[in-house]
């Protein structure tokens, strides 16, 4: 409403707006909004994995941008949602979801473990139990992440 009708309309005037606004009678309406820059901290370094954090908004840079209302509509939604829900809270949320239900498959971890010589002989490093002695290191532990600490108790673990 505020790229329509500026910050300072007359609550009436924003209630009238707001009912044209979702009929969809103004989806048409050309509008100049302000959108956040995309962060490129990870932009020139090539050997980095594209992250979260290059595709999420930057605050602090933004850029007007020309488009109808509903084309808007997707793209103020998404804003406002991250405003709202805030990193944090999508931290926390993640935790708890990986404590309680997380699944790790370790596969082919004996091979990695195993001196190269040795497995290329034909010896099937497998039997050495490499996976078998690892489980126990990781489960029911805390791993620190740079998200926080997670404990592995509730993870399950397949070999």
């Amino acid at each position: 409403l505020n790229a329509l009708l500026g910050p300072a309309a007359a609550e009436e005037q924003r209630n009238t707006f707001l009912h044209h606004l979702r009929s969809g009678s103004l989806d048409s309406h050309q509008i100049e909004i302000e959108v956040p820059l995309p962060k490129d901290e990870n932009k020139n370094n090539v050997n980095n994995h594209l992250t979260v954090s290059f595709l999420m908004p930057n605050p602090n840079k933004t850029e007007k941008k020309k488009m109808t209302v509903s084309q808007a509509k997707p793209l103020l939604l998404e804003l406002e949602s991250d405003r709202l829900i805030g990193s944090e809270d999508i931290t926390k949320t993640a935790i708890r979801a990986v404590e309680q239900d997380g699944i790790v498959f370790l596969d082919e971890i004996d091979k990695i473990c195993s001196p190269s010589g040795r497995f290329s002989n034909g010896v099937d490093a497998s039997a050495e139990g490499v996976q078998r002695d690892l489980l126990p290191l990781i489960e029911g532990t805390t791993i620190t992440t740079r998200y926080g600490n997670v404990n592995t108790d509730h993870i399950l673990f397949i070999c």
